[in-house]
């Protein structure tokens, strides 16, 4: 299938968005126990001048099908959404002390309601491969696109559409973060822009045509800039600080309900857990410092192999159980095992054995 034809037949906008936009955000939390504060390789060098991006991709194109996929492809036939094997050529200019030119970096595609792909993108460099988890969708801060005369720029779910000189650009962006090696100690900030123009039309005529039933598809570039600088992770907080909405609300890095076990929690669950006392039930007791472990990771807390096994080995004796109501006896053999790893989550929340300190560099931290 030719990409004009692709054009006229692939991308429902504004539904696929606002689906995408959704996984992403409730879907990061589910894996913080595991992969959710990648870490800072060397770091980053300063990007070229004028505005042009620390990283620049092409060689790339793109089909949004409606509530399905954002499906990356080479050449003019789309391929599978999900089959892996996309890749995109590094342009220039890009940041060489981290991204080689014209090297091959690998990117995935993206399924709605499904847990977003760790390593979306990697890239070459001469320090190893930059690798980028995904966030957030970055939302679009046009006004909505409206019949008839949309303004220019308009947003349609969290694209925005922008026309000039006969041609209508598409763009849509991601918040991420980019390391080096193993995602277990910090992340460098990273915004990626993406963009796709499709001449002589309109803005109406881009989204009339993103509600037919195939969608919409064309060649796609991007490119990648740092939004701050490199966090080393911060100092993890005790289920108290946590406790303390006022002064110290949970990561915006968060988005609830949770799911923990199978059980989706919500930000009233998680305050009632935290401020549980225990009074002999090892699911109180435990439960409390595993959400306050949870909530230092999605907040780029420090961590180590240990606390993220400890975190899985806790997440699976509360699997099937709401910890809002289970009770499990502290003198039962379950009971003992969950007294038993609560010890290292609290060592954990106890600013990292009390060796830094405690809330120092998490997000949103005052």
């Amino acid at each position: 299938m030719t990409r004009r034809k692709l054009r006229d037949t692939c991308l429902r906008t504004p539904i696929g968005a606002a689906i995408l936009a959704t996984a992403l955000l409730v879907a990061v939390p589910q894996r913080a126990g595991a992969t959710a504060v990648p870490v800072v390789g060397p770091p980053f060098g300063v990007c070229p001048a004028g505005g042009t991006g620390c990283l620049n991709g092409g060689g790339l194109s793109v089909q949004v099908t409606a509530d399905t996929c954002i499906n990356f492809f080479n050449g003019n036939d789309f391929d599978t959404c999900g089959v892996p094997g996309n890749t995109f050529k590094v342009g220039g200019p890009s940041d060489l002390s981290n991204f080689t030119l014209s090297a091959t970096g690998t990117i995935k595609d993206l399924v709605f309601n499904t847990t977003p792909p760790t390593e979306f993108l990697t890239v070459p460099g001469p320090l190893g491969t930059v690798k980028f988890d995904l966030v957030s969708v970055t939302p679009s801060g046009a006004p909505p696109c409206t019949s008839p005369g949309p303004p220019s720029p308009c947003s349609a779910g969290v694209f925005t559409l922008s026309l000039g000189n006969g041609s209508v650009t598409v763009s849509f962006a991601f918040n991420a973060i980019a390391y080096v090696g193993s995602p277990l100690t910090g992340y460098t900030p990273y915004t990626m822009n993406f963009s796709t123009q499709f001449p002589n039309t309109t803005v109406a005529n881009v989204i009339a045509q993103a509600f037919s039933p195939g969608g919409i598809s064309n060649s796609v570039s991007f490119t990648a800039d740092p939004t701050g600088t490199p966090v080393q992770g911060g100092c993890p907080a005790t289920k108290g600080y946590w406790k303390n909405e006022k002064q110290h609300p949970f990561p915006p890095t968060l988005a609830f309900p949770v799911n923990i076990g199978g059980m989706a929690y919500s930000k009233a669950d998680f305050y009632t857990i935290l401020g549980s006392t225990g009074s002999g039930n090892a699911v109180n007791i435990m439960g409390s410092q595993l959400i306050a472990a949870i909530l230092n990771i999605a907040a780029g807390g420090k961590t180590n192999p240990q606390i993220l096994t400890a975190i899985n080995i806790a997440t699976g004796y509360v699997t099937g159980l709401n910890m809002t109501t289970a009770n499990v006896d502290t003198t039962s053999a379950l009971g003992q095992k969950m007294l038993a790893v609560k010890g290292i989550l609290e060592s954990y929340n106890t600013a990292f054995n009390s060796t830094c300190k405690e809330g120092s560099g998490l997000i949103g931290s005052k």
